[in-house]
């Protein structure tokens, strides 16, 4: 249970790029960045072994908001048009909240607390069902869309 509660949040995590603009992009460019972002960040966190103890878990944690935490901001840098807006940030918002997730996931680990992993785990699946949903019903292909394969 530890490592599916654990893989699913970490995994529902977006992005990484060294992309950002604060020129007004399109609805079409503002994805194709963000998307670019997300599929970086989400090749680089499939690359972090899945955690199996709460010691590996905070290591996890850790990789993971090493990875997710610029990416945020570099999301957060982009600037969608006025009529996408509210699409883009909904999206950029349900990651930064997968990252205050992970981070109360990294701290229940320290505390060797399973129970608090598992219940944050089961927040995080639900976190990540309606971050999956907004996202591709705005259009994203990567964003805010955990993969499990």
């Amino acid at each position: 249970m530890l490592a599916t509660a654990a893989a699913a949040l970490l995994l529902a995590a977006c992005g990484d790029d060294s992309s950002s603009t604060t020129t007004t992009l399109s609805r079409e460019a503002y994805i194709a960045r963000a998307d670019a972002i997300c599929a970086t960040v989400d090749r680089a966190i499939r690359a972090i072994p899945t955690p199996r103890t709460t010691n590996q878990l905070v290591a996890s944690a850790d990789k993971t908001l090493a990875i997710t935490e610029p990416a945020v901001l570099r999301l957060r840098a982009l600037d969608p048009p006025a009529d996408f807006a509210a699409d883009a940030h909904t999206m950029v918002d349900g990651i930064a909240e997968q990252v205050v997730l992970i981070r109360r996931l990294r701290e229940a680990a320290v505390a060797n607390d399973v129970r608090q992993i598992e219940a944050i785990g089961s927040s995080g699946k639900r976190a990540s069902a309606q971050l999956g949903a907004d996202a591709t019903k705005a259009g994203f292909k990567h964003c805010g869309i955990g993969r499990t394969s």
